[in-house]
């Protein structure tokens, strides 16, 4: 894993910014975006939404968090080394390039964007297993643990401000 997708998250200073976690918790490493969720919102449960297998059911929530930035945490198979990053701004992601979800995530970004006028910013770990019922491996693991890290730090500087 590189360093470029953590200074990105660092970089983010359009405030308030929401975390919201995609995934599916029961296929091993395609949880990563919901363990952040849920990791993330035990110190800032009003700044996060686990939205699970359809993050697009969560617009309502979305929409009355009035965001700065929308950060989505997802996993994907984008070819790269199990556990690594990769970053997108809604304008970067096209069709069905991260499509696990009820929507393709390049339609759900966009309206956000368009609708709330927004960032949005995909953040992608890489996944190594997605097996059903079995625990997310340790490369993945270490990701999510990282981006915890990054992601609390981004709510505290952004929303103290």
């Amino acid at each position: 894993m590189t360093n470029e997708p953590l200074q990105i998250i660092e970089s983010i200073d359009r405030a308030p910014v929401l975390v919201l976690g995609a995934g599916n918790i029961m296929r091993s490493d395609d949880a990563a975006g919901c363990v952040v969720a849920r990791r993330v919102a035990e110190r800032f449960p009003d700044s996060v939404i686990d939205g699970g297998l359809v993050p697009e059911n969560f617009v309502g929530p979305i929409r009355r968090f009035a965001p700065g930035t929308v950060i989505i945490v997802d996993a994907a198979d984008f070819g790269a080394e199990p556990g690594d990053l990769y970053i997108a701004h809604e304008h970067e992601v096209v069709g069905d390039m991260f499509g696990t979800h009820g929507a393709p995530l390049s339609l759900f970004m966009r309206a956000l964007h368009e609708s709330m006028a927004c960032d949005v910013i995909l953040v992608a770990v890489q996944v190594e297993s997605m097996e059903l019922n079995v625990p997310m491996t340790e490369r993945v693991e270490s990701a999510v643990e990282t981006l915890v890290s990054s992601l609390a730090g981004l709510l505290e500087r952004t929303t103290s401000a």
